[in-house]
């Protein structure tokens, strides 16, 4: 004698849907926007933006042309300096006095964001990896 069985197609059905929608989940994490900019502010009107994105475990001095300025970056933070369209001396300093540092010329444009992303120097290396892109 022959059995026959039944099956439930309700519950494939939707076993089905819960693997398309696990499948979905988990590539709208691998897709994602690759410019994330919009968590820095505007520049104000006719000046640039430095921004300082520090993702080091140091605190972070910043100098431009030799002058200190006022707010620090902290440790995985970033802090913005509103400037004057123009060319700059920057300099990195860490505030733990450990000798890490890092210093360049860099370019302020009128209405854009200069942005520095700090990261932290290699492992016989006391200059910090700096890349340096503009961003409107």
């Amino acid at each position: 004698m022959k059995q026959e069985h039944q099956v439930d197609s309700g519950r494939i059905r939707w076993g089905r849907v819960a693997r398309g929608v696990l499948l979905l989940v988990l590539l709208s994490g691998a897709v994602g926007c690759e410019d994330d900019d919009d968590r820095y502010p505007e520049p104000p009107a006719g000046q640039g933006l430095l921004i300082v994105d520090n993702a080091t475990s140091d605190r972070l001095r910043v100098y431009l042309d030799g002058q200190l300025e006022p707010v620090t970056v902290r440790r995985n933070r970033w802090q913005d300096y509103p400037l004057d369209p123009g060319v700059y001396r920057l300099v990195l300093n860490d505030d733990d006095d450990l000798g890490r540092s890092y210093r360049d010329d860099i370019d302020i444009l009128a209405g854009r964001r200069t942005i520095l992303f700090v990261d932290g120097p290699d492992l016989y290396s006391r200059r910090y990896r700096v890349s340096l892109r503009f961003d409107d």
